[in-house]
């Protein structure tokens, strides 16, 4: 069977200067400006936190599975937060639609990331199990009282035993089946009691989601990445491969619906409002479809600066409103975001981002989706410490929050509960942020079986392009109806984070 895997390591050594456009190779210059900056930012801090400093000004609080409390990073909040003068009145912590499960990345087929459910205050790890390496694509899904998720096992890009799909149960942890592969898993989707899952050795798989049976499975003959797109009142799925061809099944048997293409691998995904999906091609191109497979539009989406030819599209596309909402990468850091938004009845651009709060001088290339809650789009900026927040209907920053260490990469989507939001990030730790006061709650680390924080996360230059010590979260957090979150780190672990009063 031919195979075209497009494999993307996330834990192999560099390739090329320009390490955030092609995946995670280095850029030795930027980190000669970058050190030293973050040196001379330290000792300035320092001598702010220890002299001048409330010493209950700190809200963040971290717990682990040992119970033990560590320091907040010693960095300064985000401007936004500084003056309570300065916070937003009336703001809407609404999500557009309710979510009863967690039935797909970010939570639903619009990739809105909104849920509605208890939230966290003081963290603590309720179950942590190996199931093997969560990269970008393994993100769990969540769905009644059972975890879905799938692995690329002890070795990325390897055969091993652990490759293939894992359910477990939301409250203990306990594995209840597992669906053996190949090679890498991917993206899962869910509907109908059946989970489609995606793997690079080029199959589709139509699994059980009981007792973890196959039910159908088809070959394309290439890497299938991204999340399966699952529309349950059509029975129908989406699923895009590593040559641009996106193809729809039947979700009930596998049988061939329809097929269509875009250019370049389809990297995240489709996005559907229940009556359109669209699909992102890396090539930056945009295909509008109805549930019959019948085009609506295309469009390039080329990026406002010189090298936008360059750009690509790695994320799946979000949906709100009138809005389908493209992020970036580009070939190198620029003056305003890489998030683009279109017009969802004719593909014209609507807005492209713009930095109106002043949040940093340099954006980074965009590999999560965003999410969207009340009148704002949240998600994790690269090259950063931050969640930044941006106005729905004009694409300006409105606000921004220090989460944790600073990193080039990031590649988690977030998650916004009840008005907080949960996101993860390349620095192996997971953060809450309330929307309403625009600051961090609380953090915990996930990327060690310890489940403690690393003595040297608060030092300059922890992180970078990988953490110095511990690991790194990639895939994105899945949240249940209970509050419980649930996600992977690039370690092997599966863990499930709740509150300590649960």
């Amino acid at each position: 069977m031919a195979r075209n895997t497009e494999y993307v390591s996330f834990l192999g050594p560099p390739r090329r200067r320009n390490r955030d456009f092609v995946g995670l190779e280095n850029r030795v210059a930027l980190r000669l400006f970058v050190i030293p900056a973050l040196v001379v930012g330290f000792v300035v801090v320092s001598v702010w936190w220890f002299a001048f400093r409330d010493d209950n000004s700190d809200a963040g609080g971290v717990l682990t599975l040992e119970d033990a409390t560590i320091p907040t990073v010693l960095l300064p909040s985000g401007a936004a937060t500084d003056d309570v003068g300065l916070l937003l009145s009336g703001i809407s912590i609404d999500c557009e639609a309710e979510l009863t499960e967690w039935s797909s990345l970010q939570g639903s087929t619009t990739h809105q990331g909104c849920v509605q459910a208890p939230t966290i205050s003081t963290p603590k790890i309720k179950w942590r199990i190996y199931m093997g390496i969560a990269g970008w694509l393994n993100s769990p899904l969540i769905v009644g009282d059972k975890v879905f998720v799938g692995s690329a096992g002890r070795a990325q890009g390897t055969e091993d035993a652990r490759d293939g799909v894992y359910a477990y149960n939301l409250h203990t942890g306990r594995q209840e089946w597992f669906f053996g592969a190949t090679l890498d898993v991917n993206g899962l989707g869910y509907g109908n009691g059946i989970i489609v899952a995606t793997g690079d050795e080029g199959r589709v798989w139509g699994i059980d989601a009981t007792d973890g049976s196959l039910i159908w499975e088809e070959a394309l003959g290439v890497a299938t990445f991204g999340f399966p797109l699952v529309l349950e009142e059509d029975n129908l799925v989406v699923v895009g491969d590593a040559d641009g061809v996106v193809t729809a099944y039947h979700l009930r048997n596998g049988g061939l619906v329809w097929q269509r293409q875009v250019d370049g691998p389809i990297r995240g995904g489709a996005v559907s409002d229940g009556e359109m999906i669209v699909i992102a091609g890396e090539n930056r191109d945009v295909l509008a479809v109805d549930k019959s497979g019948t085009e609506l539009w295309r469009v390039e989406v080329i990026e406002r600066d010189t090298a936008g030819a360059l750009a690509r599209i790695w994320a799946a596309p979000t949906i709100v409103r009138d809005l389908v909402v493209i992020t970036m990468l580009r070939e190198d850091t620029f003056a305003e975001p890489a998030i683009t938004a279109l017009n969802k009845s004719d593909g014209s651009i609507a807005w492209r981002a713009e930095d109106a709060a002043g949040v940093k001088n340099e954006w980074g290339s965009i590999r999560s989706s965003v999410a969207a809650v009340g009148d704002l789009l949240v998600y994790g900026e690269p090259y950063s410490d931050r969640l930044v927040a941006l106005e729905i209907e004009t694409g300006q920053t409105a606000w921004d929050v220090q989460t944790g260490a600073y990193c080039f990469p990031h590649w988690p989507s977030p998650a916004v509960v009840s008005g907080q939001v949960v996101i993860a990030r390349h620095d192996g730790a997971l953060y809450g942020v309330d929307i309403e006061t625009q600051t961090r709650v609380w953090k915990i680390y996930l990327g060690n079986d310890a489940g403690t924080f690393p003595t040297d996360f608060d030092t300059p230059g922890f992180c970078e392009w990988a953490p110095q010590t511990g690991y790194s979260v990639l895939a994105s957090p899945a949240v249940a109806a209970n509050g419980m979150i649930v996600v992977g780190t690039l370690e092997g672990y599966l863990v499930a984070v709740g509150d300590r009063s649960w």
